[in-house]
């Protein structure tokens, strides 16, 4: 029975020294210390350019009066807020020609439907822009058109890829 009874003292004496940890530690928690920081992410201008293929379809050589015309789209998106001109080169020969190996064929690209302003690639002098607005993509109607009259050698497929780009 003594061992009972000293068993038992000694589990009170544990119960006591756990407790007054808890409350030693329960009061050293009451207190608290802060500190701050920043989030932050950067949001850069970005555009993004795509385009449609021109096809100028059956060009007739023997009219003396029927140019041919085409069209294409370009389409842009951009981060809003967002400054950009888009322009377009000189195709791959630097001319504006169509090639099917032997033989060249004019052709011009234009910014309006009435085919009267060159579309060119110097910004701020012959590219379309703005400053881009939350929204859907812009696209941008490009007018081709490839003079009648023109003398060829040969019959054929004739081509030429352009570049569409986006200044931003």
């Amino acid at each position: 029975m003594r061992k009972t009874h000293a068993l038992w003292r000694l589990g009170a004496i544990l119960a006591m020294a756990l407790l007054g940890t808890a409350l030693v530690s329960g009061s050293a928690m009451a207190q608290s210390a802060t500190a701050t920081f920043q989030v932050q992410a950067n949001v850069p201008d970005l555009c993004n350019i795509s385009a449609t293929n021109m096809d100028f379809a059956t060009y007739d050589p023997l009219s003396a009066t029927d140019d041919d015309d085409g069209q294409s789209t370009v389409t842009i998106n951009c981060t809003p807020g967002t400054a950009y001109d888009v322009g377009l080169d000189n195709g791959l020969l630097g001319t504006r020609q169509l090639d099917n190996g032997t033989d060249l064929l004019n052709y011009e690209l234009y910014q309006d439907a009435t085919r009267l302003t060159v579309w060119g690639n110097t910004v701020g002098t012959d590219t379309q822009g703005g400053t881009f607005v939350a929204g859907p993509p812009v696209n941008y109607s490009v007018y081709g058109r490839i003079p009648a009259l023109q003398t060829i050698n040969s019959t054929g497929t004739y081509a030429d890829t352009v570049t569409a780009e986006v200044f931003f």
